[in-house]
């Protein structure tokens, strides 16, 4: 698979086992490989970030809560424009 990504073999393969998460150039790489959206791609790439970054525990669950409060004001405030 890597020929078909232009990734080369050690990074699509800590890639694949979580050991490391893919640059922008690259999601856009599998993205086209997979013929999977790349947005949908960056979102589980978001994901995977935070998850990594922060852990799976009470207070990330609570930060994303919070966070989602605010893109929801976001959201509203653009569609009245």
């Amino acid at each position: 698979m890597s020929k078909g990504t232009d990734i080369d073999s050690p990074t699509l393969s800590k890639i694949e086992r979580g050991e490391r998460l893919p640059t922008s150039e690259q999601l856009k790489r599998l993205a086209k490989f997979y013929k999977v959206s790349e947005a949908s791609l960056k979102v589980k790439h978001t994901a995977e970030k935070i998850l990594k970054e922060y852990g799976a525990n009470e207070t990330t669950y609570d930060a994303i809560q919070l966070v989602n409060e605010q893109l929801t004001t976001y959201a509203r405030k653009s569609k009245e424009k």
